[in-house]
């Protein structure tokens, strides 16, 4: 009887669980009417007590061995083999899977924000406040400009014409002056043809490039040295200690740059220098059997860092100063505020001397290379062969200037743009400036050297 009671309580206690718990009503009336069957049962004489049956012979007990119902199992659980224990090498499960795969059609992004700092997620929500600021910017301006469309059509459509009349005045002027650039072209054409007929000219540039690029690396490896110049600072003022650069550093790199310039420029007119004496000897010696020795640039190299050294290097030190001051006209309006107007003048002073050297200096050691003069006799002789037409030869010049450094300007820009960002979005380094810096002028100064290959002849 008490073994019957036990049983009740046990049979009433799980229908409370279903009902809390929202099971099946079916089921618990099946497992109701298997306890009411196993006391009939055991109120039978021939019946067999539950606590000796087999333990896979009868769901209920199963069931109501267990004492609460986080221990117990579910129903359906019960016909199932056990589950394996994860394996450790196995990654855990992460319960956020589901939301994090229904993210694009889910308003919901807590559960993964944590997860997606520096993603694009995270800059586009950072930036909302931007972009409505630039759309609200935009809608702005685009009424603005409807307003004044809507009030001055008629001046607008009569400005436009302005544009077609200045490309009609420039179209005039080119053709004009179509027989300079005519002559700009035959002396590039003569160029080419001294190099195919005299292809040992190609030994000069390339050697010369060579001890550039050789000269580069080291100038870059003691440039690099000099920011180690410094001392560390006292972490107890800041939060951890950080490398400070002394003063003079900074005097001592200005240096290394005019230093690079002026070598630069001497290796560039060292080209030239024996290049204008190349093409002196073939054009004059041309049909000579001993023009053709590969010794001709041997003895024009000999001959410039020998007796016409100085005025190789006083010219490369006038046009590499003018260069210099102009980075440091940059770099005063860029940083400093109170010398701006001062440094205006300066800068605008430099733009006028630049192309004025750049022109003497070209003709000075071409004629140098010519006839061996020093620069002083060189200079005076170069100065009147442009004298009486100072434009004309000014614009010829420069006009093959232009399309020979289009090339070297882009190149130079571009590897100095690449290795800014490169430096300050991949490196996250305050001083991109500097990598900038040296991926502009090294680029500059090697491409040079194709250029003047052509412009020395």
């Amino acid at each position: 009887m008490e073994q019957s009671i036990h049983f009740a309580k046990e049979a009433i206690s799980n229908i409370k669980n279903s009902i809390i718990y929202g099971k099946r009503s079916g089921y618990y009336a099946q497992m109701d009417a298997e306890s009411e069957n196993e006391e009939d049962d055991h109120i039978n004489e021939d019946s067999i007590p539950l606590s000796f049956s087999n333990a896979y012979s009868d769901r209920s007990q199963l069931l109501f061995e267990q004492k609460s119902y986080e221990e117990s199992p579910k129903p359906s659980a019960i016909y199932l083999d056990p589950l394996l224990e994860p394996s450790s090498t196995l990654p855990p499960l992460n319960p956020k899977s589901l939301t994090e795969s229904l993210l694009p059609i889910t308003s919901s992004t807590h559960a993964v924000e944590d997860l997606v700092k520096e993603s694009t997620f995270k800059v586009i929500k950072d930036s909302a406040g931007m972009l409505a600021t630039v759309i609200a910017t935009s809608l702005v301006i685009a009424t603005f400009w409807l307003i004044i469309l809507r009030m001055f059509t008629k001046w607008l459509t009569w400005i436009s014409i302005i544009p077609l009349i200045l490309n009609l005045i420039y179209i005039k002027v080119v053709y004009d002056r179509r027989h300079r650039i005519n002559k700009t072209i035959s002396v590039i054409e003569l160029a080419c043809d001294m190099i195919r007929s005299n292809p040992a000219i190609l030994i000069v540039p390339i050697l010369l490039l060579t001890i550039f690029i050789l000269f580069t690396s080291i100038w870059i490896t003691f440039f690099n040295r000099l920011w180690l110049i410094g001392r560390l600072s006292n972490p107890s003022t800041l939060s951890k200690a950080i490398w400070i650069v002394n003063n003079y550093a900074y005097y001592l790199a200005a240096f290394y740059i005019f230093f690079y310039m002026w070598t630069s420029m001497i290796l560039i007119y060292l080209e030239k220098f024996a290049l204008s004496g190349m093409t002196a000897q073939w054009y004059f010696h041309r049909n000579e059997i001993s023009s053709t020795s590969m010794s001709v640039w041997r003895v024009a190299i000999i001959k410039g860092m020998t007796t016409s050294f100085g005025t190789i290097a006083l010219a490369g030190f006038l046009m590499s100063l003018v260069h210099f001051l102009q980075f440091v006209t940059r770099q005063l309006k860029k940083y400093s505020k109170k010398t701006r107007p001062l440094v205006s003048v300066v800068e605008f002073i430099l733009r006028l001397i630049d192309p004025i050297v750049s022109i003497v200096n070209h003709y000075t050691v071409g004629l140098a290379g010519i006839t061996g003069e020093n620069f002083f006799s060189a200079a005076k002789s170069a100065t009147k062969i442009f004298r009486r037409n100072l434009l004309s030869g000014i614009f010829g010049d420069f006009l093959t200037q232009v399309i020979l450094h289009i090339g070297t300007a882009v190149i130079a820009l571009t590897t100095g743009l690449s290795a800014y960002i490169y430096a300050t979005h991949q490196l996250h380094s305050p001083h991109g400036f500097v990598v900038g810096l040296i991926g502009t002028l090294t680029p500059y100064y090697i491409s040079q050297f194709y250029s003047y290959v052509m412009m020395s002849m």
